[in-house]
């Protein structure tokens, strides 16, 4: 029964995450008209995704939103198996429009977040989405979770001796809504709030005490 015991805890140990939570992240606005060019910091609006503009107006009307984070790596535990992005969606604003998706992508951070990280060479790390809009106002504020696996991406942050890992979202394609809309219909999407977990490794050590605590389970079968 001890070594049973001895079993289950070293499972809980090993299979429970290391979580990196509360990134420092902020919004990076292209305000209208779009230029491709960063306008100002949104600390105000720090988890809003959208890339817009009004039906029937010119390409003058657009304006982006991306949301940048970045969590700090350094006393990151080592070696791990797997890490996961960990993330809420919420269609806020009214999203009275056809499913968006949005992409992210890892960077290399500093430790703040400036205009110049709308600049940051980044690598595509995935694709969220298509997150669905509604047709009625009052279902507003819905919210999906969302997993993504970024082992690849964390291990090469690391061999790469990055101390932050930056990771940005966008929204790639334009979404026209109507100007003209009393409820305040938007293509805002909020990414909020942000955690990456990773799986240690077992030890040698605590492989052999999982052997063993497996060769006990299947004695007491017999």
């Amino acid at each position: 029964m001890r070594l049973y015991t001895l079993f289950l805890l070293v499972i809980s140990i090993e299979v429970f995450a290391a979580t990196i939570q509360y990134p420092y992240f902020n919004a990076i606005r292209d305000n209208t008209p779009a230029d491709g060019i960063p306008d100002q910091l949104a600390p105000f609006a720090a988890d809003y995704v959208y890339n817009e503009g009004w039906v029937g107006q010119p390409p003058t009307s657009i304006q982006e939103s991306r949301v940048f984070a970045e969590f700090n790596i350094s006393s990151l535990i080592e070696p791990f198996s797997r890490a996961n992005l960990y993330f809420r969606a919420t269609c806020d604003n009214g999203c009275h429009l056809p499913a968006q998706s949005i992409d992210f992508y890892t960077y290399r951070g500093d430790g703040q977040i400036t205009l110049n990280d709308w600049y940051a060479q980044g690598t595509p790390a995935g694709t969220i989405g298509p997150i669905p809009g509604y047709t009625d106002f009052k279902d507003r504020g819905f919210k999906i979770d969302y997993s993504m696996d970024i082992t690849s991406q964390l291990q090469v942050a690391r061999q790469a001796g990055w101390t932050r890992l930056g990771i940005y979202f966008r929204n790639p394609n334009v979404t026209y809504v109507y100007q003209s809309d009393l409820l305040g219909y938007s293509a805002i999407i909020q990414i909020n709030p942000l955690k990456i977990e990773t799986i240690p490794i077992p030890e040698p050590a605590t492989l052999s005490l999982l052997a063993l605590g497996a060769a006990v389970l299947l004695r007491k079968r017999k």
